[in-house]
């Protein structure tokens, strides 16, 4: 042998895995994109402050726990943003985009820091309720800061903000687990 055929066969693999890579970043920011169309087709005048977590934060730990790569929510997060950049779906906040971005980026931190919990179930809760409640953190100090007003603080208090990101968040994260654990055990049945 000459070499040649092996050179050939290396970098076909490396093309392919390429293909692959950019498909799985596509696919990730896609879930970004998803999960803010959801929050912005599905608003309802419930009243309870991050009632959307559950959604939202189950699309980023199906995302997150499905993917290989170390900044998979980031990724995720920047669909978000990338949508956002163009008002089109009646958000009047311009720093709306900067605050869905913001789970993502701390979904990140906590699954790459914490990383030997990430199969325990409620890890990934606790990972998705921590990470949504950074939402109304992030408003509560850019109001106590720059005096940009966050309504549902003036509305309900402390508590209630930051209570109801962090339950829903939590339960989106059990239900992202759920969805994932669900896919791989139907996957091995079927081997």
């Amino acid at each position: 042998m000459n070499g040649k055929l092996q050179v050939k066969t290396l970098s076909g693999s490396t093309h392919s895995s390429t293909l692959i890579r950019i498909l799985e970043v596509l696919l990730l920011v896609g879930a970004g994109m998803i999960a803010i169309l959801l929050h912005a087709r599905f608003k309802s005048p419930i009243n309870i402050p991050g009632h959307h977590g559950i959604e939202f934060m189950a699309i980023f730990i199906v995302a997150r726990m499905s993917s290989n790569m170390k900044f998979a929510g980031t990724i995720s997060a920047v669909g978000i943003g990338s949508l956002l950049m163009f008002n089109i779906f009646g958000f009047t906040n311009p720093l709306m985009g900067f605050y869905y971005m913001i789970p993502g980026i701390m979904l990140d931190i906590l699954y790459n820091s914490f990383n030997r919990w990430n199969s325990k179930y409620y890890a990934i809760a606790l990972f998705s309720g921590f990470a949504y409640m950074t939402i109304p953190i992030l408003k509560t100090l850019l109001f106590l800061s720059a005096g940009i007003p966050y309504l549902s603080l003036l509305k309900h208090g402390y508590i209630v903000p930051f209570a109801g990101f962090f339950i829903f968040g939590f339960l989106g994260g059990l239900a992202g687990y759920t969805i994932v654990k669900g896919v791989k055990s139907i996957k091995q049945k079927n081997k």
